[in-house]
């Protein structure tokens, strides 16, 4: 360190050498941090939508929830004369239909969906404690590619794994 310093100050042209390198590298770290924080944002928009049409969905199958509110119980059931089987329109398609407009909106860019996952837990028949039973809720997980630029290269895309749940309860 000391050499370094001896030959900075009694060349006088070697300072401009070694600032030169320095705003280089100091600009590459720039373009690094500023990247990840572009990384992060596109992943956040992509969550944000994919929350969205999951509450949507959730929203969506409201009507068709079997809900006897003197009870105080919702489930997503219906008597199909012969026994309950659960109903709900909750499919994948609802899903992609809804980021595919957010997409074309200009929402979220950048990204190419590689997987859409879901599950829909319903509510329980008939709970002897609404409080502690358990809700109608859809959970979904979602694995995008986004891709990236470092030190004018592209590289190759980052996967990320995006999960989120939503649920519905009665409110009264």
């Amino acid at each position: 360190m000391n050499t370094l310093k001896k030959r900075i100050l009694n060349c006088k042209g070697f300072s401009y050498v070694i600032l030169s390198v320095l705003m280089v590298v100091i600009l590459l770290i720039g373009v690094a941090v500023f990247e990840i924080i572009r990384l992060n944002i596109q992943a956040g928009a992509v969550r944000d939508k994919f929350e969205d049409s999951i509450i949507s969905m959730c929203v969506e199958n409201y009507s068709q929830m079997y809900q006897p509110i003197r009870e105080s119980y919702a489930a997503s059931y219906r008597y199909n004369g012969f026994h309950w089987v659960e109903s709900n329109k909750a499919n994948e398609r609802y899903i992609r239909t809804y980021l595919n407009k957010a997409m074309s909106a200009g929402e979220i860019m950048q990204c190419e969906i590689v997987s859409i996952s879901y599950d829909v837990e319903p509510a329980a028949l008939a709970p002897s404690d609404t409080d502690t039973a358990q809700k109608f809720a859809v959970s979904g997980t979602i694995v995008i590619r986004i891709p990236y630029r470092f030190a004018w290269e592209a590289l190759p895309p980052i996967q990320m794994k995006l999960d989120v749940k939503s649920q519905w309860q009665a409110q009264f």
